[in-house]
This record gives structure tokens, C-alpha cells and sequence, in this order.
């Protein structure tokens, strides 16, 4: 096997001008080798269209095309939703194989396109084998919640915190650590403010090297994941890695159903699953603070989900699926 060539956008930038110097990037390292590849993965469809070209030119002999973010709705705009979905179909129609986040995103192109050239095959959120640090449980901090994410009111935060009064008052000594920023930060510390419960949120920001946030979250009792229940959810499709982080750490999450994670969480019990309002995301909360067994029931269920979705098994499966 000559090597696998993988196309993808570094996740801090974007735009029409990174898109055209990835493939720039690309096409530079392919000019410099002159070397032949046997697979090709490219990230979102518009490394994927080149991906298709080089095959037709014989410089890979297979193509990937590693769907992020799929969604029937995936941009507000009409016309970019239009662009989207062109490039996707084009896409899944051409390359071999289409790596994608959940099943669902092969059942909503069946829906669109009918048959599609391409395999379908799930390509989940993984954590890394060595990152895998769980406490035991004398170490965690038996009142404390922990949320890691962006404070935007499309992705759920309020939701945490519309709920708290409710485990507050079940709960008095409950503490919501919340690592990340966003644009909604100010509002919600007036609210807090206003509400009187502000000594029971802390605000620990963006951090950026991720033994930090792991170790922050391995040691508290609960995680949340509130999505919002919005049909142009790209969480509706998608595996969303939040979810997992928790689980490797061995902390039961608390999630909306709307990503299908949310489903396994629930029928292997790593945590809580419940609807998209204040009262059942406080009732989820408020059981895994109070009920010791239901508890520990759900520690050992979200490090048994944990082990089954490193980054080497994924792997290992989509390539023996590909071979």
C-alpha cells in the first residue's frame, strides 16, 4: 500500500479562501512526491471533489469522503443550503466510500437521492485510548456538574441553566462548573445574579489544552448535554464529541434526545436521556446526585459505552468494513 492521503480544514478556521488553500496544499504535496495513494479521505465535500479528480488522474486509487455537520438544514440561508446539498449529492454519488457521523445521515440521503454509488458507513465520534482517565470514586466531587461548550443560546446552555433553581432547592450544595465562553456569557451571570444563585455557577472559560478540561470533568459527579430540540439541528444527525469526553471520563451525562448517542446513553445506562425542557433535565440531574446505586449503575454503563468508541477500534472497523 502506497499510503493514505487525508484532506481536512484545521477546525480554527474558515471560509472560501482556507477552503481554496487546502486544496492548493493538496495539490502542492501530490506535485512535490509524485507518489500514488491508495486512499484518500477528504473532509466535508469540498475536499472530497478533489479526492474524485485525482482518482480520475490515477493518483489515489480510492476516496473517502468524511461527512461533519450533515444536516437537511444545514444553513439558515436558502441558497447556501442549496450549494450544501449540491456538493453533497455530488459527492456521495462519486466517491467510494462516505464515512459518516450516525446512520441517520445515510437515511436522510436515501430519502433525498434513493441509491446512492457510494458505501455508507458510520464513522462516530472517538476519544483517544490514552486519554482514558477515570477517578475512582472517592476522588469525585459528589455535588458537582460540569458542562463543556460554547454559551450560545442555539446550543442549549440556558437550558442548564433554567433548570438549576429546581436542583438547587433539591440539592443546596450543588455546584454547575461550566468550561467555555460564548456570546451569552454577560446575560446569563445577570440572570444568576438576579436569581440569587450566582455562588452556585462557576465560570471557568475557554481552556485549551485538553488534559485540563478531562481532568475538571473526571472528577465531577455529573455532565450535561443539553441540544436544543431544533429541526435544523446538525446534532440531530451527527455524533457530537462532547458527549463522548464525558463518557471516557467516566462521568453519566445528562443529554436532550436529540442526538442518537442520546438513545445508547440511555439503553445501556451511562446516564439520562430526557425532553428538551428545564423540569427533566433538572429530574435527570437531581437522581444522579441523590440516588447512590442509580448512580454508580450509570458510571460503570458510561465507561463500558467509553471502551467501545476509541479512536483505533473506530478504525479498525471502518477499515476491515472497507476491505
Amino acid at each position: 500500500m502506497d499510503g493514505t492521503l487525508s484532506s481536512r480544514p484545521p477546525a480554527t478556521t474558515s471560509g472560501s479562501n482556507f477552503k481554496l488553500s487546502e486544496w492548493l496544499a493538496t495539490l502542492y504535496l501530490l506535485v512535490r512526491t509524485w507518489d500514488r495513494y491508495d486512499l484518500y479521505i477528504g473532509v466535508e465535500a469540498v475536499n472530497a471533489v478533489v479526492g474524485v479528480w485525482l482518482r480520475r488522474c490515477r493518483r489515489v486509487r480510492w476516496v473517502v469522503y468524511d461527512v461533519i455537520d450533515y444536516s437537511p438544514e444545514r444553513f439558515a440561508s436558502p441558497r447556501l443550503n442549496r450549494v450544501f446539498h449540491w456538493l453533497d449529492r455530488w459527492c456521495a454519488a462519486r466517491v467510494d466510500f462516505c464515512w459518516n457521523q450516525t446512520v441517520r445521515v445515510e437515511q436522510a440521503r436515501a430519502q433525498r437521492d434513493g441509491r446512492l454509488r457510494s458505501r455508507q458507513l458510520v464513522k462516530p465520534s472517538g476519544v483517544s485510548a490514552d486519554r482514558i482517565r477515570p477517578l475512582p470514586l472517592e476522588a469525585v466531587e459528589r455535588h458537582v456538574v460540569i458542562y463543556v461548550g460554547t454559551l450560545q443560546a442555539r446550543d442549549g446552555a440556558w437550558l442548564m441553566l433554567e433548570a438549576l433553581p429546581a436542583i438547587v432547592r433539591a440539592v443546596p450544595r450543588c455546584v454547575l462548573r461550566i468550561i467555555g465562553a460564548g456570546n451569552e456569557e454577560p446575560a446569563m451571570q445577570r440572570w444568576l445574579r438576579a436569581q440569587g444563585l450566582e455562588d452556585h455557577v462557576h465560570f471557568l472559560g475557554m481552556i485549551g489544552d485538553p488534559d485540563i478540561v478531562e481532568a475538571w470533568v473526571a472528577k465531577s459527579r455529573v455532565a450535561l448535554a443539553p441540544y436544543r430540540d431544533d429541526a435544523g439541528s446538525v446534532k440531530r444527525y451527527n455524533d457530537p464529541s462532547k458527549p463522548r469526553l464525558y463518557l471516557a471520563c467516566g462521568v453519566p451525562v445528562v443529554i436532550t434526545r436529540v442526538p442518537p448517542v442520546a438513545e445508547e446513553i440511555e439503553r445501556e445506562h451511562a446516564g439520562v436521556a430526557v425532553e428538551d425542557n428545564p423540569d427533566a433535565l433538572a429530574h435527570g440531574v437531581i437522581r444522579l446526585l441523590r440516588d447512590e446505586a442509580w448512580y454508580r449503575t450509570c458510571r460503570d454503563g458510561a465507561l463500558r459505552v467509553a471502551h467501545r468508541y476509541t479512536w483505533d477500534q473506530i478504525f479498525d472497523r471502518l477499515f476491515h468494513a472497507m476491505s
